[in-house]
């Protein structure tokens, strides 16, 4: 329905045969004639889609789903000034839930800035947009710090597997 969030599928002559010798993951992708995806999204009343997130990026807090797209859209635009490009992904807390962390690129001109500084400003945008603030920011200094897979994305199953154990140490 209306407003409701739900994984996005297709109907497409376009539609991919399905996965390279893999029949039972193809099967796990179609419902019925559709294709699903592997995106969360959810439509308006007017008939937009709104995409949220990938289903294997949905940060699974023990407050509900938090998706990541929402949160970066906001961190490099009210924090544009500061963050050139960033990754929110979801690590286990401590309370046995995941928790959201963001990775993130800064601008050149912000060299001065810190952790906890960039942390409290997005944090307090976050808030006035009724999103989950971040439990920690790492500030990535080098290419190393933030990887990219060939279409210059940021690899955020390199970036959940390398800080797992940052809220839990």
């Amino acid at each position: 329905p209306d407003g409701e969030v739900g994984l996005l599928a297709v109907v497409t002559p376009s539609r991919t045969p399905g996965y390279w010798k893999n029949p039972a993951l193809t099967r796990s992708f179609e419902l019925g004639e559709y294709w699903l995806t592997g995106d969360v999204a959810r439509r308006d009343s007017e008939g937009n889609f709104y995409h949220l997130d990938r289903t294997v990026d949905v940060i699974d807090t023990l407050a509900g789903p938090v998706y990541s797209l929402p949160v970066e859209e906001v961190l490099l635009a009210d924090c544009g000034d500061v963050v050139r490009d960033c990754a929110v992904v979801g690590v286990p807390g401590s309370d046995g839930g995941e928790r959201p962390i963001a990775v993130v690129q800064l601008q050149a001109d912000a060299v001065d800035w810190t952790t906890e500084k960039v942390r409290e400003t997005a944090n307090q945008a976050l808030a006035e947009t009724g999103l989950a603030t971040l439990d920690a920011v790492i500030i990535a200094r080098t290419p190393e710090d933030y990887p990219t897979g060939p279409t210059g994305k940021a690899l955020k199953r390199e970036l959940r597997t390398r800080h797992a154990t940052l809220l839990t140490r």
